[in-house]
């Protein structure tokens, strides 16, 4: 249900762009928010292509880690001219409230996973200890 509301709302905000349409910051960073948080719960899940590469879940970190450095790596791309590469795909306006935006989009995922996670760990081993 939440990757379903994520994934309309990061295509709702990518047409909106497409067509040029500017709604404040809805548009300039809502892409930026939604996506890596729809991307963060696809790779918890292991949904993604990564799972040619991992045989099991990431756990809630690795996922963190990945999403952070992809969103942070395609931000960098932006800040320096790749024209003429295959990286030329990434071009656009660096924008620090991009970096904020990932940021908290993936942080709005993690902490509830984070939080579900080591309760049920923590949970496991309660009632095995007792």
């Amino acid at each position: 249900m939440v990757m379903a509301a994520l994934a309309t709302v990061t295509l709702a905000v990518g047409a909106l762009q497409m067509a040029h349409i500017r709604l404040g910051v809805f548009t300039d960073q809502g892409a930026d928010l939604f996506c890596p948080a729809l991307l963060y719960i696809a790779t918890r899940r292991n949904q993604t292509l990564m799972k040619r590469v991992w045989s099991k879940r990431p756990n809630p970190e690795q996922a963190a880690g990945l999403i952070l450095g992809a969103c942070y790596a395609w931000e960098f791309c932006q800040l320096h001219n790749f024209e003429g590469t295959p990286l030329v795909i990434t071009r656009g306006t660096f924008d620090t409230l991009d970096l904020l935006s990932c940021t908290l989009g993936v942080a709005a995922a993690y902490v509830p996973d984070r939080f579900i996670h080591r309760r049920s760990v923590e949970d496991f081993f309660k009632s095995r200890s007792g």
